[in-house]
């Protein structure tokens, strides 16, 4: 009993001194667990969306935008050869035009987006994008522009100018019809970006993100627009080798 007393009494002293012990640790614990849950949220965001879905959707933008800027020049140059009236120097000088990169390509956040949707689509649209921006770019600096020049020097004399303006008027509005695809597909990025947003980041929700029904909408639907391109897909270069998006945890990914 004295021992058993004696005891109560040492637990009754040392208790007040272990409960703000305990709780800091618990604390600690919480903590900790915030910070991982925190730190793969920004990393996975990162990964996945920062270098992935937006990455991938500037560049498109970037090879679109260039095409865009030389299309518009495209369409001063017939402006002149419509009214009859010599093409100014300025419009002939070619340096203006600016030719999308095969750079624009980015491999890596391709290898991430496909690995995020399941599915390589978005990387072989975007070849055609920028083959398109790169084929229409040409088109509009060496065959419409030799033309302008030619023309303003009144070669061939039995040329009009107006009939001349017709002509590549008529393949710029093409090309302004075809060119909308790929701004279409930019926007379907941006709506993967508004559902990837909406995500509490982890890698282990990512690994599930391919499976949501809005996801695989827009790949269906990016698929159906691009159908007839896309019918024999070794037409295009090789899909990126799958990514893993559960392999990055917090720990032993990337800083």
């Amino acid at each position: 009993m004295i021992l058993n007393l004696a005891a109560r009494q040492s637990y009754a002293e040392w208790l007040p001194l272990l409960v703000p012990v305990l709780a800091a640790f618990l604390a600690y614990m919480l903590g900790a667990l915030a910070y991982r849950k925190q730190r793969e949220h920004e990393l996975a965001r990162r990964r996945y969306l920062d270098e992935g879905v937006d990455l991938v959707a500037s560049r498109l933008q970037e090879a679109m935008s260039a095409y865009m800027l030389n299309w518009s020049h495209g369409v001063q140059v017939v402006k002149y050869l419509k009214q009859g009236g010599p093409v100014p120097s300025s419009l002939l000088d070619r340096s203006q035009l600016v030719m999308p990169s095969p750079a624009q390509m980015e491999a890596t956040a391709n290898y991430r987006l496909s690995a995020l949707i399941g599915d390589p689509i978005f990387y072989y649209v975007q070849q055609l994008a920028v083959a398109f921006a790169q084929d229409a770019s040409a088109f509009i600096r060496d065959d419409l522009c030799s033309a302008a020049e030619l023309v303003s020097k009144g070669e061939p004399a039995d040329v009009s100018s107006r009939d001349v303006a017709a002509e590549y008027f008529l393949r710029l509005q093409e090309l302004g019809k075809e060119s909308e695809r790929y701004s279409w597909v930019i926007g379907r990025l941006g709506d993967l970006a508004a559902h990837l947003e909406q995500e509490r980041f982890s890698f282990k929700k990512l690994e599930a993100f391919k499976e949501k029904p809005e996801v695989k909408s827009v790949v269906n639907r990016v698929r159906e627009k691009f159908k007839d391109e896309l019918a024999d897909e070794s037409a295009v270069a090789p899909a990126p080798p799958a990514e893993d998006c559960g392999d990055g945890g917090t720990e032993g990914g990337e800083d």
